[in-house]
């Protein structure tokens, strides 16, 4: 910035800045506002981080528990206000941008941290251990496994449009339901694991002070979970990330047909002939992802483009030609990826 430039580092360090930001901004007004819900419902008000004491939280009514899940759907309901309202918007701000990535992981966080402790309520009431440990696990076990089940329907109805084609309130309520299941997956485990570091931690307060042996047992965590992120999840979000953008999605599609000529070319069986044909097809993606003429543009006034296949001599189609096919509607077969596909030629 000394060069009041900004390189691309600086532009995904503000990016990944902002975003934190408006996460940390999100979690934090919708765990204080929930927390405020469950005071108001109860009439018991847990500790900072949201903990109560255990006769506390054994003592909640199925109507508190169904009170508190459904100020989960009021959450639910007013972020699709919210996603509503930015499409009304055409030109939105950078200030009204952020207000509303606010708002909406507002909504988000309130409606995982509504469904999150009114099931807790609910499981705790059933008093069927008295290990915090072994509750804290039993429900995020059965938060997840729920979650997944309507994650897999929710994911199943959006794919094949059950709400109609051009639904966007549909898809877009889908898709928030979908981010909020994950964030309960998310809350459940956390708690589940810290409960567990703190049972861990008591454990082995005679041999070591608690605050001395949860910071190796962060430290191990981070020795192992590091490594994979950085190897793994790292490089496969920037890739899905440079696929958002108009080039990288024409890289992927490149990506694709070079692979699919690539498991032609290793089939056995299959004949010259559909790998001529499919090397074209991928060629003609390049062109079009990379902004190349057709080779057709070079060929004299009066001579003709040529292709020697196996049945015989085709003409190969000139841009002009293409463009007139597509107008038409007029297509052709070509073999990829071991099976006959019908494009526009």
């Amino acid at each position: 910035m000394d060069d009041d430039k900004k390189d691309w580092y600086e532009e995904k360090w503000d990016e990944e800045t902002e975003e934190a930001e408006n996460d940390v901004a999100g979690l934090s007004l919708s765990f204080l506002t929930v927390q405020a819900l469950r005071y108001a419902i109860s009439g018991i008000l847990p500790n900072q981080e949201g903990i109560e004491s255990w006769s506390d939280a054994i003592s909640h009514s199925s109507r508190q528990c169904h009170l508190l899940m459904g100020c989960g759907v009021v959450f639910f309901l007013l972020s699709l206000a919210v996603l509503n309202s930015e499409r009304l918007l055409e030109e939105p701000s950078k200030r009204m941008e952020r207000a509303i990535e606010i708002l909406n992981n507002y909504f988000t966080f309130g409606l995982s941290w509504s469904l999150f402790y009114g099931v807790r309520w609910q499981i705790s009431a059933l008093r069927f251990t008295d290990e915090n440990a072994l509750l804290m696990v039993s429900i995020a076990l059965f938060l997840s496994v729920a979650s997944f089940l309507m994650i897999f329907v929710l994911d199943k109805v959006e794919d094949n449009h059950l709400f109609g084609q051009d639904s966007e309130v549909a898809e877009g309520a889908t898709e928030k339901m979908i981010s909020g299941l994950g964030i309960l997956i998310g809350f459940s485990w956390e708690q589940s694991f810290d409960t567990a570091v703190d049972v861990v931690a008591e454990g082995l307060r005679e041999d070591c002070p608690p605050l001395i042996s949860k910071m190796i047992m962060s430290v191990i965590l981070v020795l192992i979970v590091f490594p994979a992120w950085r190897i793994y999840i790292l490089p496969m979000e920037m890739e899905l990330s440079e696929e958002m953008t108009e080039e990288g999605a024409q890289k992927a599609v490149l990506k694709q047909y070079a692979q699919q000529h690539f498991d032609l070319f290793l089939e056995k069986e299959r004949n010259e002939d559909d790998l001529d044909r499919a090397h074209l097809l991928m060629k003609r993606h390049r062109r079009t992802a990379h902004g190349l003429q057709h080779p057709g543009h070079g060929v004299p006034s009066g001579l003709k483009h040529l292709m020697v296949t196996s049945s015989g001599i085709e003409e190969v189609d000139a841009p002009e030609e293409h463009h007139r096919h597509e107008k038409h509607g007029v297509r052709c077969s070509v073999v990829m990826a071991s099976q006959v596909s019908s494009i526009p030629c």
